[in-house]
């Protein structure tokens, strides 16, 4: 894996989520 753990992935999937909720992440 690289330098992160699934809870830090989560957070930054939150926090962009949070950024822009009208956009989806594919």
């Amino acid at each position: 894996m690289t330098g992160f753990s699934l809870s830090d992935l989560e957070k930054i999937v939150d926090e962009r989520s949070k950024a822009s909720p009208d956009e989806s992440w594919t």
